[in-house]
């Protein structure tokens, strides 16, 4: 009984909201260098929630799940959407994309960089 309680508290912890950006989607989910993807969240340029200037935020976007990340071109910027253009200097292959907003880092998605024949 007291391993079922522990299992669900860490379970609750790993959904507790930090009040940072949050990831929803991510589409397409797999794309070659050159091609804009769109991110789909929350608290994207806003970090704290409230409403503000996306274009004054420092907010960067990266790929790679550990250093050294790669930063990416931001096409267009909103609180809940960003888009952006893979780089020719990312790896082919599975990664990730996060977000971070001033000090805080969002939660990751998948991403896969494709090879230019797709």
């Amino acid at each position: 009984m007291i391993r079922v309680a522990a299992a669900a508290l860490v379970v609750a912890a790993c959904h507790t909201d930090d009040g940072g950006p949050r990831l929803d989607s991510i589409a397409p989910a797999s794309a070659a260098a050159g091609q804009i993807v769109a991110l789909i969240g929350t608290r994207l340029c806003t970090g704290d929630g409230s409403s503000g200037d996306c274009a004054n935020t420092p907010a960067t976007i990266a790929l790679g799940a550990e250093p050294p990340m790669i930063q990416v071109e931001v096409a267009s910027y909103t609180d809940t959407t960003a888009t952006f253009v893979v780089p020719e200097v990312a790896p082919l292959g599975m990664t990730s994309v996060v977000v971070t907003v001033g000090d805080q880092s969002s939660n990751m998605l998948a991403f896969e960089v494709l090879g230019s024949d797709g």
